[in-house]
């Protein structure tokens, strides 16, 4: 399935994301009302986590040995919490976990230095475990829908060599990113190293094109969220989310990344803002500067690998890239 730029998610598209969401805001929904925030966050982060996973033709092993990683990242996360040092650490060494799941299937690891940074300044109760707990419902939730899908997406994995050298080019750029943010007390630090590993690929030449796509569509999503929040009444705010909602994962299923970027950042912008348009327009500042931060850190680190992809003798690089 393919999407022309700027136009709806296709039909198909559009089915499968409210066959998986539906049952995601029904457990999350759930989860809040029995454990609270920390279950709601797991159930949908584990959610997102295991989108790429397990949606790819791949064994039950990749998925189960993906489910481990990202109950343990959460976990990890939590545990590390307001340690710049201990943060950072767990970052890249998540990162480096990353390379044997993107061996299988090429961006299956992406988000688990994303979970670490995040379960690391979201400020919830020491829950480590509960966390985990629950990243694994929302795991399974994907994992089981994705198993009863018709058909799914056959998506490639990244030869050993060039999984190994994007994991420690991810563990180094989104390592020393967690850190300063840590160690500064950034406000939402943790998108900083979101956009670092949603730029970042196991694949030569996607990397900046995706750059590119991704800061566009994060402009677009600021103006339409911050707009969303100036003139919308919080029922209709609530309803334009959900919607937002639906079309991210429509968009991701297509990989259209700039309407995947905006979508997804109008939806950060509606949810983070609490009614009061001051405190969202001061998220979307943020968040802009911080995938802009991310990006030119994600675009150098890119480079170092197409150098190094390059060098003379190298044969682990699919033939045709850039």
């Amino acid at each position: 399935m393919s999407a022309p730029a700027w136009s709806w998610p296709p039909r198909r598209a559009l089915a499968l994301a409210g066959a998986l969401v539906a049952p995601l805001l029904a457990v999350a929904a759930v989860a809040n009302a029995l454990d609270g925030p920390v279950a709601a966050l797991g159930v949908v982060l584990g959610f997102l986590a295991g989108l790429v996973p397990a949606v790819a033709r791949t064994g039950a092993g990749v998925v189960v040995g993906a489910a481990a990683a990202t109950a343990a990242a959460g976990a990890v996360g939590l545990a590390v919490s307001g340690s710049a040092v201990g943060t950072a650490l767990a970052v890249a060494a998540s990162a480096l976990l990353a390379a044997p799941l993107n061996r299988r299937v090429a961006g299956a690891g992406a988000l688990l230095p994303v979970l670490v940074a995040l379960s690391a300044s979201v400020g919830l109760e020491d829950r480590p475990l509960a966390l985990a707990s629950w990243l694994l419902v929302g795991f399974g939730i994907v994992a089981v829908l994705a198993r009863l899908l018709p058909a799914r997406a056959s998506l490639p994995g990244a030869p050993a060599g060039m999984a190994w050298r994007h994991a420690a080019a991810t563990a180094l750029a989104a390592g020393a990113a967690a850190f300063v943010v840590v160690e500064l007390e950034v406000s939402h630090g943790y998108w900083m190293v979101l956009a670092i590993a949603s730029i970042l690929r196991p694949v030569p030449g996607e990397t900046g094109h995706l750059a590119v796509e991704r800061v566009l569509g994060t402009l677009v999503g600021i103006v339409a969220g911050v707009v969303g929040v100036l003139v919308l009444p919080t029922p209709l705010a609530l309803v334009t989310a959900l919607v937002l909602l639906l079309l991210t994962v429509g968009w991701a299923v297509v990989k259209e990344q700039r309407l995947l970027a905006a979508a997804s950042t109008a939806l950060v912008v509606l949810l983070s803002s609490g009614g009061l348009a001051g405190e969202s327009v001061v998220v979307a500042v943020d968040r802009l500067l911080l995938t802009v931060a991310g990006a030119a850190v994600a675009l150098l680190a890119a480079w170092l690998l197409h150098r190094t992809e390059r060098a003379p003798g190298r044969t682990d690089v699919p033939a045709g890239s850039t």
